[in-house]
């Protein structure tokens, strides 16, 4: 039901306005007034400011009139004003992601780590956003857009979010050791690099060549570390790749190699350049190709592609080729695996600076070390064959075990088997194998031999 208070400089009125709505009017009326105005029900509060006002009645009742036009007045821009802020509010039930997760961000990183206790992935940070979302928009946030548009852009405002790191997406093989190493936040964090054991580094857009690069020992020939992220170079990778070029003692030269089209282009000039996620590379990235131009004189299998929305292409490109990426492109995987090869180490072997050597000191400390190393073996199984060793253990391990058995035959010792249930019972996170050792080391502590 509508209704309206009127004030007098502040105070009550002594007489009766009343407000009634029928269908889009809203009427007011009382004390000499009578005004209409298109609005919905309302609840009105009118404070009239005057020095004099006639009076009708001897109970004072005010004669509002003489204000009726201004009263009619200032109600109609009063509800327009209101109505319009109520669309307002109302609208802003279905405010855009970006506004939501800018407004609950803090509170779900909270959520999140715990407080800051935790560290917390990208994926647990959507899903302690996404009921906000959910209930502000109406709709579930997309996590490929929660995570480059809103979270991306809120990083490179604000700097990354402490505590959090993303998924490992890529992989990074040692040459000479075979070691894979996924890479994520985390995984670059901890990252040691093995000293004087490459002096390449290959970012291959396709996880796939991996295998035949392994197989041909093209990693070991060349001392090339091989590195992907599937497709665009994820934030780990790129903060992997200053890492690795902040040892100045030891010069690394990294390479890339991508598709020829559009994405390939982007993948490497993304890889080098700024964005918005993280700044320049500090370190030179070759370019060995795949580029258009080299593909077709090759006379590689080309591709043709939908035409349509203009792709973006890297701006290193020639106008010529830029507008031929439009509608074409030729994959790495165009060349045969013997031609793939021989192109590849052709064009490392263009920028190629030799095989990882040492400087003379650092060979020679890790000569003696190795010299080192060998001889006390040898001397030492010479020593322990001199005193019998093998004989002598085994003397010791019958003598110990059989007083280790015999105090558990008087009681004075557990059983192994309820040691552990109780060890395991007070430190849950505890191996069985750790304890044994521990009761190992008892024994020979309190059983001499």
């Amino acid at each position: 039901m509508p209704h309206i208070t009127v004030l007098l400089n502040k105070s009550p009125i002594t007489g009766e306005v009343n407000a009634y709505h029928d269908k889009n009017t809203l009427s007011i009326f009382g004390c000499g007034l009578y005004c209409d105005v298109k609005a919905k029900p309302a609840f009105l509060l009118s404070n009239i400011m005057t020095p004099y006002i006639p009076i009708v009645t001897d109970g004072k009742e005010p004669d509002l009139s003489v204000v009726a036009s201004k009263l009619a007045e200032g109600v109609k821009k009063t509800l327009s004003r209101a109505q319009k802020s109520l669309s307002g509010a109302v609208a802003g039930k279905k405010r855009s992601q970006k506004e939501v997760v800018g407004e609950c961000l803090q509170e779900a990183i909270a959520k999140a780590s715990g407080n800051g206790e935790y560290r917390f992935s990208l994926r647990q940070l959507y899903y302690a956003v996404r009921p906000y979302v959910i209930r502000e928009t109406g709709r579930e946030p997309d996590y490929p857009y929660f995570c480059k548009e809103l979270i991306g852009g809120y990083e490179a405002e604000h700097g990354d979010i402490p505590l959090m790191y993303r998924d490992e997406r890529g992989t990074l093989y040692h040459p000479h050791s075979g070691r894979d190493i996924s890479i994520g936040t985390i995984a670059v964090e901890n990252y040691h690099k093995p000293a004087w054991t490459f002096n390449k580094v290959l970012y291959i857009e396709k996880e796939g060549f991996f295998h035949v690069l392994k197989e041909k020992k093209i990693p070991e020939k060349y001392d090339l570390a091989l590195l992907t992220s599937k497709g665009y170079a994820s934030r780990a990778v790129k903060d992997l790749l200053d890492a690795l070029g902040e040892h100045g003692e030891e010069e690394i030269t990294f390479f890339c190699i991508h598709d020829a089209d559009a994405y390939g282009t982007l993948i490497y000039e993304t890889l080098q350049n700024e964005t918005r996620a993280r700044p320049g590379r500090k370190v030179k990235i070759i370019n060995l190709g795949l580029d258009p131009e080299e593909a077709v004189d090759m006379g590689l299998e080309v591709e043709e592609v939908e035409t349509g929305r203009k792709r973006a292409v890297a701006g290193y490109l020639d106008p010529r080729w830029e507008n031929w990426l439009q509608g074409h492109r030729v994959e790495l995987n165009a060349m045969s695996t013997p031609q793939f090869l021989a192109w590849l180490e052709g064009k490392i072997r263009l920028y190629d600076q030799g095989k990882v050597i040492p400087t003379e000191n650092i060979m020679e400390e890790s000569l003696e070390q190795s010299l080192e190393a060998k001889l006390g073996r040898v001397i030492a199984d010479e020593i322990l064959e001199q005193n019998h060793y093998d004989d002598q253990v085994a003397a010791a391990v019958r003598q110990v075990k059989q007083r280790y058995h015999d105090s558990q035959t008087c009681g004075s010792q557990a059983p192994l088997k309820e040691t552990v249930q109780a060890e395991l019972a007070r430190e849950p996170v505890n191996l069985w194998k750790n304890v044994v050792e521990e009761v190992s080391e008892g024994i020979i502590k309190n059983y001499r031999f």
